[in-house]
């Protein structure tokens, strides 16, 4: 028994020899398969890492793109709104001026047609007074052309009494008539000699036969050769000064 047993000892210790040799041996392989291992797990980190890391480069570089179309497309649309902006200006600027002209030549058309149709009045005027008999016919035909031509107010024509101490209506036009009668101390123009003008509110300048609720009072001296012998008023501004004068010469002639 104790043979068999130095037999079994000697056996193990055989086998155990052999597979410390095993290892020894199977060391170098070992190492080289370890070495390859962490070799090809840091190629792997680092291709990963280059994979995630381009296309981070790309949507970086793409979102800057965006982001400077995005700039100069804001730039170029607050460059359009200005040069719209500027546009309009200068298309109300236009429309501006070009209402502008044509009202001035409206009111040109206009007074020129007012200034035609004036003398054309004035020429009819100064025919039918010197066919005239009687200074009740004249007075008719005064009303009746003054009526034509000053329609915007009342009027009347005045003929100065042989006591030169009051006016006399010849002829009147228009609602409320003038008054008949007044002394030439009431009219600044019959106390001047020239013609004078009044608007509302001129209280100091009104004449004291002009009716109070007018807006507006012309009064022209009919001259003849020995002073004034009459005078012509309109419920009218100073626009019409110039075509009343020449009615007022004519009247003085005629008269």
């Amino acid at each position: 028994g104790h043979a068999l047993s130095s037999v079994r000892g000697r056996g193990d210790s055989g086998e155990a020899v052999a597979r410390i040799e095993t290892a020894v041996s199977l060391r170098p392989l070992l190492l080289r398969t370890a070495m390859l291992g962490a070799l090809g797990l840091a190629l792997g980190l680092a291709v990963f890492a280059l994979l995630r890391w381009l296309p981070m480069r790309t949507i970086d570089r793409a979102f800057l793109r965006v982001q400077e179309e995005a700039k100069r497309a804001e730039n170029a649309l607050a460059e359009r709104a200005a040069a719209d902006s500027r546009l309009r200006e200068l298309n109300a600027d236009l429309e501006r001026r070009v209402t502008e002209r044509t009202l001035e030549l409206e009111h040109t058309v206009a007074r020129v047609e007012r200034q035609n149709r004036d003398a054309a009045l004035l020429a009819e005027l100064s025919g039918l007074l010197q066919s005239c008999q009687n200074l009740e016919e004249a007075g008719a035909i005064v009303g009746q052309f003054c009526a034509k031509a000053y329609s915007r107010g009342p009027g009347a024509v005045y003929l100065v009494r042989s006591s030169r101490n009051y006016l006399d209506r010849l002829a009147a036009w228009g609602e409320p008539p003038p008054v008949t009668s007044f002394a030439p101390t009431e009219c600044w123009a019959m106390r001047r000699g020239r013609a004078h003008s009044a608007r509302d509110g001129d209280i100091a300048l009104a004449c004291a036969h002009a009716r109070p609720q007018a807006d507006a009072a012309l009064c022209i001296p009919l001259n003849g050769q020995d002073g004034a012998i009459g005078l012509l008023h309109l419920e009218a501004d100073a626009e019409v000064a110039k075509s009343a004068q020449a009615v007022a010469e004519q009247l003085a002639l005629a008269l």
